[in-house]
């Protein structure tokens, strides 16, 4: 503990040196009473890693909301152990007064988050990006460790990868983050969310070239809904359902989620594999895996990219790399790498509940 204090004390003497006030903040500098960008563990302590406390660099997002008529700003930091800052301004959104970590510990914390994006009902969503193989933990289990001060045994990788939502609670900046289960762990890296506040598309990255549709059951909450992949096929537009649940019963599933519990696995030969597992290939590589049926309605939220290859659905655009919806023409843009853009419309599908779903352009 001594330690934490000397580093702490160290960063604060570099801080205050270097800081200046109404600036925009940068990890390292003091705020009020804490250091911006300073990272946290699961005890809310430094994280240290070897004899150096992390500090964080350059934000990958940030977004302002205002809550008892007082401004924040949310601050996300992309890292494998990840962060979130809010910081306080002043009324006219000149000065940060004050900043403070956003303890993510309820929740296994947070790795690589990305893509933030503010909600109608006026909260911060999040994506996890940065794919982790829970058939093989071992390197990401090594590399997160420190969050837990060392204790490999308390990483759990089916703990990332989902939504997450922050949550400010009150004018004091009093805040919370909570993980929407029940949209998957898709470890996307974009989240495009529609004006009703209940569809949500949710984009994969470009080595992958997913898109997933995310329907809530109810507008402003994200705990209950369906799950979808979109592909294209036959110049249709398909929707395979991954998941019908509530998020609280994902939750209570993950205390004892394996990849054992989810899959037999074996190993291919030749390219080749017994004939009660299938072969298949995703970015973690070629595999044999039978789906276990005691858990096959989960398979699709915890696995999706490993459950897609068994039940063959396709990928709906290798290369996507980015997307955005046009609320003057209906129509959501996507980008793909090498290739022109592709501009489809959205209208109402009473089957699939939404007014935002996606239709051929004609």
């Amino acid at each position: 503990m001594q330690r934490y204090f000397q580093l702490i004390a160290a960063f604060i003497a570099m801080a205050i040196a270097g800081g200046v006030l109404g600036a925009a903040p940068e990890s390292g500098s003091v705020i009020g009473r804490h250091i911006f960008g300073l990272a946290r563990d699961f005890n809310n302590d430094p994280v240290v890693i070897g004899d150096s406390a992390l500090i964080y660099g350059p934000s990958a997002f940030s977004q302002r909301l205002s809550v008892a008529d007082k401004q924040f700003e949310i601050s996300g930091f992309d890292h494998l152990i990840g962060g979130v800052y809010i910081t306080r301004l002043d009324a006219a959104k000149k000065y940060y007064l004050d900043t403070e970590h956003v303890n993510a510990a309820n929740i296994g914390g947070l790795s690589r988050p990305t893509a933030g994006v503010l909600s109608p009902w006026n909260s911060l969503l999040l994506a996890e990006s940065g794919a982790i193989d829970a058939a093989r933990p071992a390197s990401f289990i090594q590399d997160y460790k420190p969050f837990y001060k060392g204790k490999a045994q308390m990483v759990n990788p089916y703990d990332h990868g989902w939504i997450s939502e922050v949550v400010v609670l009150d004018g004091n900046g009093k805040s919370k983050v909570v993980k929407n289960y029940a949209m998957g762990r898709l470890f996307a890296a974009q989240v495009l969310l529609m004006p009703d506040g209940k569809t949500v598309y949710l984009r994969d990255n470009k080595a992958q070239g997913n898109l997933y549709l995310f329907v809530a059951e109810q507008a402003n909450s994200l705990g209950r809904g369906k799950l979808y992949v979109v592909s294209r096929q036959q110049g249709k537009l398909n929707y395979s359902l991954l998941g019908n649940t509530s998020g609280l019963k994902v939750k209570l599933k993950l205390k004892r989620m394996s990849f054992k519990s989810l899959f037999a696995a074996a190993e291919p030969v030749a390219g080749r594999c017994d004939k009660k597992f299938r072969h298949i290939k995703t970015r973690y590589g070629e595999e044999c895996l039978q789906l276990k049926s005691r858990n096959r309605k989960y398979a699709g939220l915890f696995e999706p990219l490993r459950y897609m290859a068994i039940k063959d659905m396709t990928a709906f655009a290798p290369g996507m790399d980015g997307m955005r919806f046009d609320e003057k023409t209906q129509r959501i843009h996507f980008s793909i790498q090498g290739q022109a853009p592709v501009s489809l419309a959205v209208g109402h599908d009473p089957a699939l509940d939404s007014q935002y779903i996606l239709r051929e352009v004609p």
